[in-house]
């Protein structure tokens, strides 16, 4: 039931365009779209587990064999970390060399099957909020965007969505700030809207933009180098400082960013 609830959540974001935080591997949305998941889908998912199937099937010696697998049974690892059978009583069955092969392919089965159930159960309840004609118009990606918005931080979007306050917009101050948030990477600028905005993706498509980001001036501090900005999420303002030079503005904009706690808006 719960997943079936997720699933009419994800109905909803894609009719309303509120954007969900989800953190799903790609194979669960290629799943959710009936595209077919690969092998390297799944490698994405269990690096350890695939990376043992592929030194089974790769071994060619029993001594070798032996030495690396030779505590292995026929059972593998939920990711809860609860051991399941592959087979009956297969938590008592060894892999031998000879079974190898038999070994890899359950292994491979089990793991890419593990979360049929609750993908099923998501696809229906996405489908009871979205038309199944629909949602064949998707594939896993196009699923993923339309539900979770975009995981890249575009710049020049948030940048054309951005108005000022006590600044005009020209100021090297101003300047400073854009140069530091080119120089932090993807996580960073994700972690830079949280602190700022409350969420981690910018919206699907420029015109679902409802409000603009604020620049602030927060100006008159005898000392504007040693304070840090600070953030309004709700009203999606940063009050900035009138940095004298780059370096201390990407470097007080940075701590901000990592060390004060945000909550979550999606």
């Amino acid at each position: 039931q719960k997943f079936r609830f997720l699933g009419r959540l994800m109905g909803l974001a894609l009719r309303s365009g509120e954007l969900l935080s989800l953190r799903m591997a790609p194979a669960v949305w290629k799943e959710l779209t009936l595209q077919a998941v690969t092998k390297e889908d799944m490698r994405g998912v269990d690096v350890l587990s695939f990376g043992m199937i592929d030194g089974m099937r790769n071994t060619k010696s029993k001594e070798m064999f032996d030495h690396t697998f030779d505590d292995e049974v026929f059972a593998g690892l939920r990711t809860d970390s609860k051991r399941c059978p592959l087979v009956p009583h297969g938590t008592r069955i060894p892999v031998t060399f000879s079974r190898r092969l038999t070994y890899a392919s359950y292994l491979y089965a089990f793991r890419k099957h593990e979360f049929t159930a609750q993908i099923s159960a998501m696809r229906m309840g996405l489908a009871e909020v979205v038309p199944k004609t629909a949602l064949v118009l998707f594939d896993g990606a196009e699923l993923q965007k339309a539900v979770c918005g975009e995981t890249i931080i575009d710049l020049e979007v948030l940048k054309r969505h951005t108005t000022y306050e006590g600044y005009s917009g020209l100021e090297p101050v101003v300047q400073f700030f854009w140069q530091a948030l080119r120089r932090f990477d993807n996580d960073l600028r994700v972690k830079f809207l949280q602190f700022v905005w409350g969420r981690s993706r910018l919206p699907q498509n420029e015109s679902m933009w409802e409000t603009s980001m604020r620049v602030h001036s927060c100006g008159g501090a005898r000392n504007p180098d040693a304070r840090l900005p600070l953030s309004h999420t709700c009203f999606f303002q940063i009050d900035l400082p009138r940095y004298t030079n780059a370096e201390a503005c990407y470097n007080k904009l940075k701590i901000a960013v990592e060390e004060t706690g945000t909550f979550e808006m999606g």
